[in-house]
């Protein structure tokens, strides 16, 4: 055995490899009980789903419950929540009913370059759960929230606000335009610590605490397995599924992280959920996607137009065409989110409890939520010049992001986005008086990030943002020059 070899070996018993950095970072509420054996990742390819195995059925402890695995489900239930889970309900593993209408939004290229979708290995496990863990018998969905609430969001006067007709939040101002134009606007849910090293381990705790218990096998995912969660979760009670396509629940909204815990324990599904008005006749979503994103029905979305897609998971150039429409978004889009009125509640002042926010705290325990302040705004809708100065250098990139999911694109891509919304910062009104400022800050640095720029893809962009701003500033100079 090589000395190599027995290095890595020794790596992943002491849990000090990159696959465990939340592990060590949120020790306090992972256990690793002896009982338990979790999988170690493979050295190459891609990388393992942790699974954890508690051996044979603990059907003695089973039968001291009257209800039998219906009272085990509910003790899970109530642990999950005592984790910090909004909500916890179990389904069963059986096939999504729309498995058939994802094959073929599959096949009409609506997933881009998410390559990874269409893969046959995948379509084939998300199929049939099964494959993924054999002698599967329920799936645990469950709910983590996010969202801010209505007020929790910086004033609308920064942000990219959705037309006023349908906004609910106070002081709407136009599409896409922000009274501050220097300011760029980031999806919530990446205000805070990056979700998956939160998540992930009290998704772990749930799984051990009842394998360890009542026996039997688990794997769990946070958005990386090949699930149709939204559907399970549908099945599940969590919510139905709206127009925007995500999974809505009837008191929390769909500001939420799904993740799911795949359990061999035979868990009696939920009752099947009651009925609501779902979506009913609102097309709010659909009129206020900026790039009409979604179906002219809902319920289903082309991700090739879609904001979050093209800022996120879109590695290469941004269409021009759909340029212009993303305003000074530069990190993932909240407007179907915001104009949904579902999400139309607020957090009461003597009871600030959420998940997360720019200035979480490192620890999940005590999550409260705590509405952007002043410092906290360059993870909300940061200065676009300062934050084009920054990202520079790789360094700059991960001293802004660091510990934040937005980290996952590279600062080439943060970038890219960023050179779109400065060259839109100057459509639209603005303070009196800072319009002509914020455009000359904003070409002068747009100029300095393009001289030291290697990557062509993204000076590309940098160059479409100069040109734009180039006629903005020109023009407001010769207004000044009349009025002189």
């Amino acid at each position: 055995m090589s000395r190599r070899f027995v290095r890595v070996r020794e790596t992943y018993a002491s849990g000090r490899g990159p696959w465990k950095i939340s592990r060590l970072i949120f020790s306090s509420i992972a256990s690793s009980p002896e009982k338990l054996s979790t999988s170690p990742p493979r050295r190459r390819g891609r990388r393992r789903q942790p699974e954890c195995d508690g051996g044979p059925l603990n059907e003695a402890l089973v039968a001291t419950f009257p209800g039998g695995w219906s009272d085990v489900r509910e003790e899970i239930k109530k642990h999950a929540e005592s984790l910090g889970f909004a909500r916890a309900r179990v389904t069963t593993p059986e096939p999504s009913s729309r498995f058939e209408q994802y094959k073929a939004w599959i096949e009409e290229g609506k997933h881009g370059e998410m390559g990874y979708l269409a893969r046959e290995d995948r379509l084939a496990r998300r199929a049939d759960l099964d494959l993924i863990l054999p002698g599967l018998q329920a799936v645990i969905c469950t709910m983590t929230l996010y969202w801010p609430g209505k007020k929790g969001f910086p004033p609308a006067s920064s942000m990219h606000a959705a037309p006023s007709s349908t906004t609910l939040g106070p002081s709407p101002v136009r599409p896409g335009h922000s009274a501050s134009k220097k300011r760029g606007v980031i999806s919530c849910y990446s205000w805070g610590e990056d979700y998956h090293n939160i998540i992930t381990p009290r998704l772990k705790a749930l799984a051990e605490w009842m394998h360890t218990r009542y026996g039997g096998r688990g794997r769990w995912y946070v958005d990386t397995g090949p699930l149709m969660e939204r559907d399970l979760g549908e099945r599940a009670g969590l919510g139905f599924v709206g127009k925007n396509t995500l999974l809505i629940n009837e008191h929390l909204g769909s500001g939420t992280f799904l993740a799911e815990l795949l359990t061999t324990l035979p868990l009696p599904p939920e009752t099947p959920r009651k009925k609501s008005g779902g979506c009913g006749k609102c097309r709010r979503c659909i009129s206020a996607c900026p790039t009409q994103a979604i179906h002219k029905d809902g319920y289903s979305i082309d991700a090739r137009r879609c904001i979050s897609y093209l800022t996120i998971e879109n590695k290469g150039s941004i269409p021009i065409e759909l340029r212009p429409s993303m305003k000074n978004l530069v990190y993932g889009c909240d407007i179907c989110q915001q104009v949904c009125p579902w999400n139309r509640w607020s957090w009461p002042d003597n009871q600030p409890k959420t998940l997360f926010s720019p200035s979480a705290p490192s620890s999940p325990s005590t999550p409260p939520f705590l509405p952007p302040s002043a410092s906290s705004l360059k993870l909300s809708t940061p200065v676009l010049a300062d934050l084009l100065r920054a990202l520079k250098s790789d360094a700059g990139f991960m001293k802004w992001f660091t510990g934040s999911p937005i980290t996952r694109i590279g600062r080439a891509r943060m970038l890219r986005n960023v050179a779109v919304a400065a060259g839109n910062s100057g459509e639209g009104g603005g303070r009196e008086g800072e319009e002509g400022e914020d455009g000359e800050e904003l070409l002068a640095v747009l100029r300095e990030v393009w001289e030291e720029e290697n990557d062509e893809m993204v000076k590309e962009h940098l160059s479409w943002a100069i040109q734009r701003l180039e006629g903005e500033v020109e023009s407001e100079e010769a207004v000044r020059e009349a009025e002189r």
